[in-house]
Protein backbone atom coordinates (compact mmCIF):
# COMPACT_ATOMS: atom_id res chain seq x y z
CA UNK A 1 0.00 0.00 0.00
CA UNK A 2 2.87 2.51 0.90
CA UNK A 3 4.76 1.81 -2.36
CA UNK A 4 1.50 2.45 -4.19
CA UNK A 5 1.28 5.47 -2.20
CA UNK A 6 4.24 6.75 -2.81
CA UNK A 7 4.23 6.24 -7.15
CA UNK A 8 0.57 8.73 -6.43
CA UNK A 9 -1.86 4.98 -7.31
CA UNK A 10 -4.47 4.60 -5.33
CA UNK A 11 -3.96 1.18 -3.58
CA UNK A 12 -5.96 -1.73 -4.56
CA UNK A 13 -8.99 -3.02 -2.25
CA UNK A 14 -8.28 -5.77 0.33
CA UNK A 15 -8.87 -8.62 -1.85
CA UNK A 16 -7.73 -10.74 -4.83
CA UNK A 17 -10.40 -9.63 -7.26
CA UNK A 18 -13.30 -12.26 -7.81
CA UNK A 19 -14.86 -14.38 -10.19
CA UNK A 20 -17.74 -14.70 -12.21
CA UNK A 21 -19.69 -15.98 -15.79
CA UNK A 22 -19.26 -13.27 -18.56
CA UNK A 23 -22.29 -15.44 -19.96
CA UNK A 24 -24.30 -15.10 -17.00
CA UNK A 25 -28.10 -13.75 -17.60
CA UNK A 26 -26.82 -11.00 -15.13
CA UNK A 27 -24.08 -10.00 -17.17
CA UNK A 28 -25.68 -9.69 -20.29
CA UNK A 29 -26.06 -5.97 -20.03
CA UNK A 30 -22.46 -5.44 -18.93
CA UNK A 31 -19.18 -6.09 -20.68
CA UNK A 32 -16.65 -8.59 -18.40
CA UNK A 33 -14.60 -11.48 -18.56
CA UNK A 34 -14.54 -13.62 -16.01
CA UNK A 35 -12.19 -12.06 -13.88
CA UNK A 36 -11.73 -8.20 -12.50
CA UNK A 37 -10.87 -5.83 -15.57
CA UNK A 38 -10.72 -1.80 -15.53
CA UNK A 39 -14.64 -1.56 -15.48
CA UNK A 40 -14.77 -3.07 -12.05
CA UNK A 41 -12.51 -0.71 -10.64
CA UNK A 42 -14.75 2.18 -8.73
CA UNK A 43 -17.30 -0.72 -8.25
CA UNK A 44 -15.20 -3.19 -6.05
CA UNK A 45 -14.37 -0.21 -4.66
CA UNK A 46 -17.55 0.85 -3.28
CA UNK A 47 -18.21 -2.58 -2.55
CA UNK A 48 -18.52 -4.29 1.17
CA UNK A 49 -18.51 -8.34 0.01
CA UNK A 50 -20.65 -10.11 2.27
CA UNK A 51 -19.56 -13.62 3.80
CA UNK A 52 -20.90 -16.23 2.68
CA UNK A 53 -18.87 -18.56 5.15
CA UNK A 54 -21.65 -20.27 6.25
CA UNK A 55 -23.21 -21.22 2.77
CA UNK A 56 -23.06 -24.91 1.69
CA UNK A 57 -19.84 -25.68 -0.41
CA UNK A 58 -21.76 -25.97 -3.82
CA UNK A 59 -23.02 -22.61 -3.35
CA UNK A 60 -21.92 -19.94 -5.27
CA UNK A 61 -22.14 -16.48 -5.90
CA UNK A 62 -23.18 -14.94 -8.77
CA UNK A 63 -19.92 -12.53 -8.72
CA UNK A 64 -17.70 -14.22 -6.12
CA UNK A 65 -14.81 -11.83 -4.85
CA UNK A 66 -11.56 -13.48 -4.08
CA UNK A 67 -10.30 -13.12 -0.67
CA UNK A 68 -6.94 -12.62 0.15
CA UNK A 69 -4.96 -15.99 1.87
CA UNK A 70 -4.97 -14.29 5.35
CA UNK A 71 -8.47 -14.68 5.83
CA UNK A 72 -10.05 -16.99 3.00
CA UNK A 73 -13.71 -16.14 3.37
CA UNK A 74 -16.06 -17.18 0.77
CA UNK A 75 -17.53 -13.54 -0.79
CA UNK A 76 -20.46 -12.65 -2.17
CA UNK A 77 -20.47 -9.23 -4.35
CA UNK A 78 -24.26 -10.30 -6.05
CA UNK A 79 -25.86 -13.81 -4.94
CA UNK A 80 -28.83 -14.89 -5.08
CA UNK A 81 -31.38 -17.29 -3.48
CA UNK A 82 -34.85 -19.12 -3.52
CA UNK A 83 -36.79 -17.29 -0.74
CA UNK A 84 -40.46 -18.53 0.36
CA UNK A 85 -41.96 -18.49 -2.99
CA UNK A 86 -39.96 -15.64 -4.21
CA UNK A 87 -36.57 -14.70 -5.23
CA UNK A 88 -33.58 -12.74 -3.62
CA UNK A 89 -31.35 -10.73 -4.91
CA UNK A 90 -28.28 -9.33 -3.09
CA UNK A 91 -25.92 -6.88 -4.36
CA UNK A 92 -23.17 -5.51 -2.02
CA UNK A 93 -21.88 -2.53 -4.08
CA UNK A 94 -23.43 0.45 -3.37
CA UNK A 95 -24.75 1.28 -7.15
CA UNK A 96 -26.96 4.14 -6.31
CA UNK A 97 -24.18 6.02 -4.99
CA UNK A 98 -22.23 5.75 -8.03
CA UNK A 99 -24.81 6.84 -10.64
CA UNK A 100 -21.83 9.58 -11.81
CA UNK A 101 -19.81 6.66 -13.05
CA UNK A 102 -20.94 4.41 -16.60
CA UNK A 103 -19.79 1.25 -15.04
CA UNK A 104 -21.84 2.03 -12.49
CA UNK A 105 -25.45 2.67 -14.39
CA UNK A 106 -24.36 0.11 -16.65
CA UNK A 107 -24.43 -2.94 -14.27
CA UNK A 108 -27.13 -1.56 -12.61
CA UNK A 109 -29.41 -1.57 -15.86
CA UNK A 110 -28.32 -5.35 -16.22
CA UNK A 111 -29.36 -5.94 -12.63
CA UNK A 112 -32.62 -4.29 -13.10
CA UNK A 113 -32.87 -6.40 -16.88
CA UNK A 114 -32.48 -9.89 -15.64
CA UNK A 115 -34.05 -9.49 -11.94
CA UNK A 116 -37.03 -8.54 -14.46
CA UNK A 117 -36.29 -11.39 -16.97
CA UNK A 118 -37.25 -15.02 -16.71
CA UNK A 119 -33.77 -15.60 -16.44
CA UNK A 120 -34.10 -14.53 -12.44
CA UNK A 121 -34.86 -18.04 -11.14
CA UNK A 122 -32.52 -18.71 -8.41
CA UNK A 123 -31.71 -22.89 -8.46
CA UNK A 124 -30.69 -22.60 -4.69
CA UNK A 125 -32.31 -22.03 -1.50
CA UNK A 126 -30.23 -20.73 1.81
CA UNK A 127 -31.35 -21.73 5.16
CA UNK A 128 -33.64 -18.92 7.07
CA UNK A 129 -30.95 -19.09 9.72
CA UNK A 130 -28.18 -18.30 7.11
CA UNK A 131 -29.71 -15.64 5.85
CA UNK A 132 -30.67 -14.05 9.17
CA UNK A 133 -26.66 -14.13 10.20
CA UNK A 134 -25.84 -12.78 6.86
CA UNK A 135 -28.03 -9.80 7.08
CA UNK A 136 -27.69 -9.26 10.87
CA UNK A 137 -24.05 -7.66 10.11
CA UNK A 138 -24.76 -5.92 6.99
Amino acid sequence: VRGALRRGIEPAPGSLGFICDPESPLLAHFPTEFHSNWQWWHLAKNCKPIILDETPANYKPLIQTIDNFTRNHKLGMIFETKFGNGSLLVCAIDLLNLQDKPEARQLYYSILKYVESGHFSPQFELDRKILNKIFLYI
